[in-house]
């Protein structure tokens, strides 16, 4: 953000706002399209350069999005419609932040659930599983007693991160649709400025 800011100031003095705010927009959307293809193996490097690609459509769209709205208040507005666009944004964070906490939540106990319901005696991989884990554990020394209990213990830590994982791949969908869709007010600020210009 600190090396893109600088640019993404220039461009919108020099562009009118809606490009870089599409540009910027749809980056984000693709950056956190590409992050929900998360899953528990992906490496750090590979989702850093996934953050990446969305922080350089943030740094992109911030500046114009403000120089953008500034341009159509007078003059003597410029300060409350700083404060006023400065709030509107810190509001609108926190309200998508917990949204999405709240969005998380659901999906991650709906995947926990959808998993939970499928480890039963009838499923051979559930099963093959929990043998091993009890042989690994019984070569580590533990009674016959304490090893079925840790074996389902250990596989319903795995569910919750399978699950956990899955509900992150949903949340970017979301951040991802949300953002692609405000590309179309986006390109909808082009007639309100070009007219004001004339």
């Amino acid at each position: 953000l600190g090396v893109i800011f600088p640019i993404a100031g220039r461009l919108s003095d020099r562009f009118a706002p809606h490009w870089p705010i599409v540009i910027g927009l749809s980056l984000f959307g693709y950056g956190s399209y590409l992050m929900a293809r998360v899953d528990v193996n992906t490496s750090f490097w590979l989702f850093s350069w996934w953050i990446l690609v969305g922080r350089v459509g943030l740094g992109i769209l911030m500046p114009p999005l403000m120089t953008g709205g500034l341009r159509a208040l007078p003059q003597h507005l410029l300060s409350q419609g700083s404060g006023a666009m400065n709030f509107t944004r810190q509001l609108g964070g926190a309200f998508g932040v917990n949204l999405l906490v709240v969005a998380l939540e659901r999906r991650r106990a709906f995947h926990t659930d959808a998993f939970s319901v499928l480890q039963t005696s009838a499923n051979s991989a559930t099963v093959e599983l929990l043998q091993q884990l009890r042989g690994i554990l019984a070569q580590a020394g533990l009674s016959e007693a304490t090893q079925l209990p840790m074996a389902v213990g250990y596989l319903g830590r795995i569910i919750v991160a399978q699950a956990s994982a899955l509900a992150f791949r949903d949340g970017f969908l979301i951040v991802a649709g949300i953002f692609m869709l405000a590309v179309i007010p986006a390109l909808m600020m082009r007639p309100a400025v070009s007219s004001q210009r004339r």
